[in-house]
Formats: structure tokens, C-alpha cells, sequence
């Protein structure tokens, strides 16, 4: 159970990347966002920049596939 102010920090970081809200990946993108800090955002879009990704490419495949970002790393021992 989340409190209704943390749940529209959700929405509005949403909004900040242009999510449009009668999309059918509107709340699975708020599931993803709720489910990680902000500094494993962070994380994600460094690791997507070294990726070769632009912000807006990043940006167009969470809009896509929200799911892609909820992927944990596991350290394999190498």
C-alpha cells in the first residue's frame, strides 16, 4: 500500500517523460517507477547510455516497454 503522495510522485515523473496517460503502459510504467529508488533510475539510464542510447531513445523504449526497466542486475561472479 502506497500513500496517495508518493503515488503521484509516480504520476508525475510519468508526465515528465511524456507518458500519455490512456496508454495501456501507463500503469505498468508506474508499477516499474515504484518498484526502484531513484538512484536505480539512475542507474538504468547510465547503463543504457553506454549503451548508445540517447535520453530520448531511452525515454521511447520505457514509453514502449515499461517491463525492460524493472530487469535486475545479479552479479554473476565474474
Amino acid at each position: 500500500m502506497r500513500k496517495p503522495e508518493r503515488i503521484m510522485d509516480f504520476v508525475r515523473r510519468a508526465d515528465e517523460m511524456w507518458f500519455d496517460r490512456k496508454s495501456k503502459m501507463f500503469l505498468p510504467a508506474i508499477r516499474v517507477l515504484s518498484s526502484m529508488s531513484m538512484e536505480n533510475w539512475g542507474l538504468k539510464l547510465e547503463l543504457f547510455g553506454s549503451l548508445g542510447f540517447s535520453e530520448n531513445d531511452i525515454l521511447a523504449v520505457f514509453r514502449r516497454a515499461p517491463q525492460v526497466f524493472s530487469v535486475q542486475e545479479q552479479n554473476q561472479g565474474c
